[in-house]
C-alpha cells in the first residue's frame, strides 16, 4: 500500500467484510493495518494492493480472540510481504 501516491510500498494487513464477531456489525467494510505506522490518516489517500487471502472472514468467540487472531494475522502478512518487498 502507498500513502498519497508515494513510491516505495508499505506493508499492511487489511481486513474486507463484515464483522461476524461482533452482531451489531454487519456492514461490509475495509480495514487496514498499516505495519509499523503511527500517523494521522485523516485526509490522505491510501492505495491498497491486495496480495493474498490469509483467511476468510469467521465468527470468533468474542474481543480476546480476535485480538490473537488478528495479532497473528499481522504476523502471517509481515513474513508473507518480508519475501515481496524491497525496502
Amino acid at each position: 500500500m502507498t500513502l498519497d501516491g508515494e513510491t516505495a510500498p508499505r506493508g499492511g494487513t487489511v481486513s474486507i467484510g463484515a464483522n461476524p464477531t461482533f452482531d451489531d456489525v454487519s456492514d461490509r467494510r475495509v480495514e487496514v493495518h498499516i505495519h509499523d505506522f503511527g500517523g494521522d490518516l485523516y485526509g490522505r489517500s491510501v492505495a491498497v494492493e491486495i496480495v493474498r487471502l490469509l483467511r476468510e472472514n469467521s465468527r470468533l468467540g468474542g474481543v480476546g480472540e480476535l485480538t490473537r487472531k488478528s495479532a497473528e494475522d499481522v504476523r502471517r502478512s509481515r513474513a508473507i510481504l518480508s519475501r515481496l518487498l524491497v525496502a
